[in-house]
């Protein structure tokens, strides 16, 4: 742990002789974004800083994950959570697994509504605007003794929007590296809920949307940042 610091003093310190940062130069960051609570965190982002007019940001990804894992059986679970028109002969005693897995793509344009740019150390807060495209899967396997194992698969797309507030903190590691830091909190516009005609109650356990995060409604997340200046 000393070693780190005394490493981490050392580049701050090689910074101010090397270092001849020019804060009234337009500038364009382009890295990787990874918001820590999220199941396909990471994104491209690009930062635009203009000395007059509009500065914004413009992020995107691509990922897929699983959610709503469940396994059960007909005992407790059938009169409250399935759908008997789903096209399964649901017999007592019967058991469930479901697996909804999703691959989707998100584009996030900013406006950033305040910039504090220094030397060594910046900070920005954004306005977002986020939009996401999922394509979701469905399997349902049941087994029992009398029908063996059968297996159902649904397939459903669905499109999420959101507003976020984002704050962000970056230090500057030479002249073309940046490290940042971030926070953010949403409100989901629109949440669309997969696969809520063939199971019941799945409502209730759908939280995550793509690109945004974990929450009804609103959402937080925190965000680490490698960006490169050109």
């Amino acid at each position: 742990m000393k070693n780190f610091v005394l490493f981490c003093l050392l580049i701050l310190g090689l910074n101010v002789f090397a270092q001849k940062a020019d804060t009234a130069k337009v500038e364009n960051l382009l890295g990787i974004q990874a918001r820590m609570i999220d199941l396909m965190p990471f994104e491209i982002s690009y930062i635009r800083l203009n000395t007059k007019g509009l500065s914004y940001a413009i992020r995107g990804g691509y990922g897929w994950g699983s959610k709503n894992e469940t396994t059960t059986s007909t005992n407790n679970f059938t009169n409250t959570l399935f759908n008997y028109n789903i096209g399964l002969y649901y017999n007592y005693g019967r058991q469930f697994t479901l697996d909804q897995t999703f691959e989707a793509i998100f584009i996030k344009p900013g406006i950033i509504i305040y910039k504090g740019k220094g030397i060594y150390f910046s900070n920005f807060i954004l306005f977002n605007y986020c939009l996401a495209h999922s394509f979701d899967k469905l399997a349902i396997n049941a087994k029992d003794q009398l029908y063996g194992k059968v297996e159902t698969v649904y397939y459903e797309n669905h499109t999420y929007q959101s507003l976020e507030l984002e704050g962000n903190h970056f230090i500057a590691l030479g002249q073309k590296i940046n490290l940042g830091l971030g926070y953010l909190v949403g409100f989901k516009m629109q949440n669309e809920i997969a696969f809520t005609s063939k199971i019941y109650g799945l409502d209730q356990n759908a939280q995550y949307s793509p690109g945004q995060g974990i929450g009804s409604k609103v959402y937080v997340n925190l965000l680490l940042s490698t960006m490169y200046k050109f």
